[in-house]
């Protein structure tokens, strides 16, 4: 469980569903709707698990200001699948606040 809020309730479905950095790779826990529609795995003993790019607005706005650059992103592990209301789970994730910090999201 991560949390109640607003009368839904909020689990991790899938996964261990922690965010802080393990082996220099911060984690993100998606709702099931988006990781439903992006084919989002979780990692485990057969499978390599998929990794999810954030891009900023900041990062965008300067690849729109020179066109020879490209938006950069952070890369972050799929750790986790929640589920909370049909609103949330299709366009919500989450990701620990230091990685936010350390990587200007």
């Amino acid at each position: 469980s991560i949390g109640a809020g607003g009368g839904a309730a909020r689990r991790v479905i899938v996964g261990p569903g922690g965010l802080s950095a393990v082996g220099g790779g911060s984690g993100i826990v998606v709702g099931a709707s988006l990781a439903d529609q992006y084919g989002l795995l979780i990692k485990t003993d057969l499978t390599t698990g998929s990794a999810v790019t954030l891009t900023s607005a900041q990062s965008v706005e300067a690849a729109l200001s020179n066109p020879f650059a490209l938006p950069g992103g952070t890369r972050f592990e799929l750790r986790g699948v929640f589920e909370m209301e049909a609103a949330y789970d299709g366009s919500h994730a989450f990701v620990g606040l230091t990685a936010c910090w350390t990587r200007r999201l």
